[in-house]
């Protein structure tokens, strides 16, 4: 399998490594000339008011009429700041000369718009210039590249400034960027809007580095009238850091020859990394909903792509790694939900290689419905031949592949191809057709499994598919070294916690030639090691309560923390109770729901222990107006043979007249150090 190491019959994930260094290097430089030359110290101050006389001088009591008037005036330095007073201006800009600051007089006065009217660009720089444009509005620009503004060959700085409803020339050339088109620029952006741009794309760059912090890219959409642009940014052989920004409701159509690649961004060339930013209902007619990748490396880190789609056969719905050009992608503790395509509902790779480490892919979807019939395989992640995706520590949950009614597409619930799944947790992924027969399974094709929990989702067509799984629990079985078929105990499936209980099999199930985990132990499966005291689940309420014969209803609660070295005593209370009645605590471990007589549950199958008999006290004319409580201290837990870690089921009991008894609801804790 392309992209992993073996060792005799052990299969290991390659240690490629993340090369992050030049980026964090390229974030320094961007500092450095943010708060150097770019924003140097002003030595004029230059005023304009569109209300002004023709003959002022650019002083506060006799501005300049026109911005351009002030660009262009002889006694203007490099580091001059031209201060704008509010106003709407129709002007058709040109810096050559000398860099500038361009903002407006002061915070709070008003709104400073550059309005192209629809008839032409607002601002077009030319280099060497270093330019800050600081809380503008660029609106109603028409050009065929960067009707808002065009860069060339500067650095310039933009600093809370919007970009609204600038259109496209679509009778150029290349049209692209209808907001903003750079090119051999360095770029500092942050805090601004990129906003409704019908045509072209928002931004385009080429040969820059930029650095985007905190800004928002939102429905921007683009006609695919050449094979290109992306309707949100597009990047060619360009150094992108982007940061804290959000991308939401870009969309992208294609022409009948012109398939449109990225319906949030793309990159080709270059090197691009992403920290902290959010992808959400981006969408495209042919591939990638959120980004297409080619010939570029990308490490995208704490990112979060939501309901992106790919309206087309193959597609990925969130991110489509370019076939025929080489591309690496690493992915590190990312969320894919809701994301859907044709093939790959979150991921899409044709070529090149991808190593993802903490990331969760919930519901996403592959499927044929709306495609050609072969569709319809890899519900979060398809792999295809000649390329190889890596996923460490990852979770994947009740994402499916959805074929047609023969269910000839339905293939691999969780993913599809060259695929090595390393200690990772897969639960609920489905493969099925559109009458919901079985599909084929949780994985498909060439997928490798080691130290890795597969529980739920279509386990009998499961082992026929995988190709080799050492280490592993996996639901239907699968013959090799060290696999089991035994519940795996997570903590609570129903609220997606999936750490392991002390009692589950993949603790210390890995393999014993990897390095001890941090409890000094073997090796755990799964995405979540299990170390002692390192994690325990807040208290948890589960099962119901038994309502008594007056209609009152018990509840259970807490205080303090459930601590061996307790700073707080940890006390169970019931409250809601039958008055001056007597009742019990009940320990147990073990957590079920098992019907009771009046409509509530037990929630424990192995009863430790029972308090001694207390009265609950209250009113008898107020129903629920009694109560219990119990403090739990560590000598009788450990007594009990509970140690760090081990679960404890808490279930209150009393005597009702009417029906015998009834309880409250239940406390499931762990016991912590």
């Amino acid at each position: 399998m392309a992209g992993v190491e073996r060792t005799g019959s052990v299969l290991r994930a390659p240690s490629r490594g993340l090369d992050l260094g030049w980026m964090r290097g390229l974030l320094i430089a961007f500092l450095t000339l943010a708060g150097s030359s770019t924003v140097a110290e002003a030595q004029t101050n230059w005023y304009v008011d569109l209300t002004a006389p023709s003959y002022g001088n650019g002083s506060p009591a006799l501005p300049f009429p026109s911005i351009q008037r002030a660009l262009d005036h002889p006694g203007r330095v490099q580091g001059d700041v031209i201060r704008i007073r509010p106003g709407v201006y129709d002007e058709e800009l040109v810096i050559t000369g000398p860099g500038a600051i361009l903002e407006p007089t002061a915070q709070g006065q008003g709104t400073v718009v550059l309005d192209g009217g629809r008839t032409h660009r607002i601002l077009d720089i030319l280099g060497p210039a270093r330019v800050r444009l600081e809380r503008l509005t660029f609106r109603g620009g028409f050009a065929g590249q960067g009707a808002g503004v065009r860069a060339t060959d500067c650095l310039l700085e933009m600093v809370d400034c919007d970009f609204i409803e600038n259109q496209i020339d679509g009778t150029a050339l290349f049209p692209e960027g209808a907001a903003f088109w750079a090119s051999g620029c360095d770029l500092i952006v942050s805090g601004s809007s990129f906003c409704e741009h019908d045509e072209g794309g928002a931004l385009a760059l080429t040969d820059c580095r930029m650095l985007l912090d905190d800004c928002i890219v939102r429905n921007n959409a683009r006609f695919s009238t050449v094979f290109g642009p992306a309707s949100g940014l597009t990047m060619t052989d360009c150094w992108v850091l982007m940061r804290d920004s959000l991308f939401t409701l870009n969309g992208m159509s294609s022409g009948e020859f012109t398939p449109a690649l990225g319906g949030a961004l793309q990159a080709v060339g270059g090197g691009l990394m992403v920290e902290g930013c959010t992808f959400l209902s981006n969408w495209n007619e042919f591939r990638g909903g959120s980004m297409v990748l080619a010939d570029t490396h990308a490490t995208i880190v704490n990112t979060t792509f939501t309901d992106e789609r790919s309206f087309d056969q193959y597609g990925g719905g969130a991110i489509y790694m370019h076939d025929g050009q080489p591309v690496s992608v690493d992915l590190i503790g990312c969320h894919f939900e809701g994301c859907r395509a044709g093939e790959g509902g979150a991921l899409y790779l044709t070529g090149g290689s991808l190593t993802a480490n903490d990331c969760r892919f919930h519901a996403n979807e592959a499927s044929s419905v709306f495609f050609l019939p072969e569709s319809g395989r890899g519900g979060a992640v398809y792999a295809y031949p000649g390329s190889s995706a890596v996923f460490t520590r990852c979770i994947f949950t009740e994402n499916v592949s959805h074929g047609d009614f023969d269910a000839s597409g339905a293939q691999g619930g969780a993913a599809w191809g060259n695929i090595l799944f390393d200690r990772c947790t897969l639960v609920d992924n489905d493969a099925t057709d559109e009458s919901f027969d079985p599909g084929e399974g949780d994985a498909g094709y060439d997928v490798e499994m080691y130290q890795t929990i597969a529980w739920g989702g279509q386990p009998d067509a499961l082992a026929g598919l995988l190709s080799l799984a050492t280490y592993c629990d996996i639901e239907g079985g699968f013959a090799n070294t060290g696999n089991v078929d035994v519940d795996p105990h997570f903590w609570n499936e129903s609220i997606a916690d999936y750490h392991l209980m002390p009692s589950s099999a993949g603790r210390d199930g890995g393999d014993p030639l990897e390095p001890l985990d941090g409890d000094g132990s073997l090796r755990d499966m799964g995405a979540f090691p299990f170390v002692v005291g390192a994690y325990a689940p807040d208290p948890q309420l589960a099962c119901s309560s038994e309502p008594d014969s007056v209609g009152g209803v018990a509840t259970i609660g807490f205080t303090g923390d459930p601590d061996l070295t307790p700073i707080t005593p940890f006390e169970v209370i019931g409250e809601g109770l039958r008055p001056n009645t007597f009742g019990y605590l009940f320990l147990g471990t073990n957590h079920l729901q098992q019907p009771f007589s009046g409509g509530g549950t037990v929630c424990f199958d192995n009863m430790l222990m029972r308090t001694a008999l207390a009265f609950t006290g209250g009113d008898d004319l107020v129903p629920g107006s009694g109560s219990l409580s119990e403090v739990l201290d560590p000598a009788l837990l450990l007594g009990l043979g509970l140690g760090v870690g081990d679960p404890v089921v808490a279930q209150y009991w009393y005597y009702d007249m009417g029906t015998g008894f009834a309880q409250t609801d239940a406390l499931i804790f762990t016991l912590q150090p």
